[in-house]
């Protein structure tokens, strides 16, 4: 784990597992432990992976996955075709937004107007939408 790495935050990694995140990693967030930190999996090796989504750790009250927001983005792709656009706005000295795609839909909330300060930051905000998309629409079925 590097300092390279930037990882869900635990609030989306909870609403991943919700959402059927099944993706397999080393690294997770404990619910017992700081929500904030990220940590790896050492007992099986830090090649290994496992998933932490799975009952036997959640029943326990125990872990979930941390993905990058990388590796959400493309699950959200995969798996709910949602794409998460980051846009650089150099005019306004260099800060970045997002508009979110679906495949059938189109453009949702597009153009929301924020400026972030970073690419990783307005990826983590764009995520967080489409997981409260999701989430809603879930509720609603």
């Amino acid at each position: 784990m590097t300092q390279h790495e930037d990882y869900v935050t635990y609030e989306q990694a909870v609403k991943l597992k919700e959402l059927g995140f099944d993706w397999s990693l080393n690294t997770f967030y404990s619910s017992q432990g700081v929500k904030g930190k990220v940590y790896r999996n050492c007992s099986t090796g830090d090649l290994n992976t496992l998933d932490h989504n799975l009952d036997y750790f959640l029943e326990k009250g125990f872990m979930y996955s941390a993905p990058t927001l990388a590796m959400a983005a493309k699950w959200l792709r995969e798996t709910h075709q949602w794409h998460i656009i980051i846009i650089p706005q150099m005019w306004k000295g260099l800060v970045f937004d997002y508009s979110l795609w679906h495949t059938m839909r189109g453009y949702e909330n597009k153009n929301r107007g924020f400026n972030f300060s970073s690419y990783e930051a307005a990826l983590s905000a764009g995520l967080t939408a489409v997981l409260e998309i999701l989430i809603n629409r879930a509720k609603e079925e």
